[in-house]
């Protein structure tokens, strides 16, 4: 198998991992098994515009454009992750003109800065505060405190109706929340939107997390159940092997599987660990 090297020198044998599918019933009915590696594919400067990477090797051996190197440079997040591996005279110069134009900016930098230091302390309070006006803000602390009071309501509000005008995420958890407060069955809200479990149950965890309000518990399997897959959840979790978690910290749900015996099913795992409270 491949041995891989992490950002911190940590050498590790990476070996297959193996994702399973399964039906509403449980029955195994497809299985991947693969190295969990993704590939790194060769790309133009101009494609890795808008790109932040962590590592990558760059050869600005054949540059042809002013600010190519820039660009390229400006990708990786940290010098750790660069590997650069070749460069020419063009790659790092500078345009005149933007040259030109910061000249031009610095000189009228000190120039402003000189006045403003020549300016009383009340002055300058006085210019500060007919500025924060003119862009819409506030000087007196009541009508801060009140802008304040309504911007938490608001975004209160906001959290609480799914706004139907914000992202399709939005919209669509906003369906499966409104078949939760008719107390629709798992199942029966799937069919209905024409989604698989896994995905409404993912919609169960966001609404527990935003609207804690709403009831889910009666979509809660068998306590019996729960509480033997919390409890592998829990022990999995005491262990921190990094293996068993996701790059956003949540455990994978392989090692519960595998903690059970394989005799408890993907959804059941997914569905008790939405009334995980950690």
């Amino acid at each position: 198998f491949p041995i891989v090297e992490l950002f911190d020198g940590k050498r590790i044998v990476v070996s297959p991992e193996e994702w399973l599918w399964e039906d509403d019933k449980g029955k195994i009915k497809a299985v991947v098994k693969q190295l969990p590696l993704k590939l790194a594919w060769a790309l133009t400067v101009h494609k890795s515009q808008g790109m932040t990477l962590d590592a990558a090797e760059i050869d600005l051996s054949k540059t042809f454009e002013i600010g190519q190197g820039y660009v390229a440079l400006s990708r990786i997040k940290s010098i750790r992750g660069l590997r650069l591996m070749g460069l020419n005279d063009i790659a790092l110069r500078v345009d005149e003109a933007v040259l030109e134009a910061d000249k031009e900016m610095q000189a009228l930098s000190r120039l402003n800065f000189s006045e403003f230091e020549d300016l009383a302390e009340e002055i300058f309070e006085g210019v500060a505060e007919k500025f924060i006006l003119a862009i819409g803000g506030e000087i007196e602390a009541k009508k801060i405190k009140s802008k304040k009071e309504e911007l938490e309501k608001n975004k209160t509000e906001d959290k609480r109706s799914f706004r139907k005008n914000g992202l399709s995420k939005r919209n669509t958890l906003e369906l499966t929340k409104e078949l939760v407060k008719r107390r629709v069955t798992l199942k029966k809200i799937a069919q209905e939107r024409g989604l698989s479990l896994g995905t409404i149950i993912e919609h169960l965890a966001q609404i527990k997390k935003l609207l804690p309000d709403i009831d889910i518990d009666y979509l809660k399997p068998e306590e019996k159940k729960v509480k033997k897959i919390l409890d592998a959840a829990d022990e999995i979790e005491r262990r921190k092997n990094p293996d068993d978690f996701s790059p956003d910290g949540r455990i994978k749900l392989k090692p519960i599987f595998e903690k059970l015996g394989g005799k408890t099913s993907y959804e059941d795992i997914r569905l008790a660990l939405v009334f995980w409270d950690k």
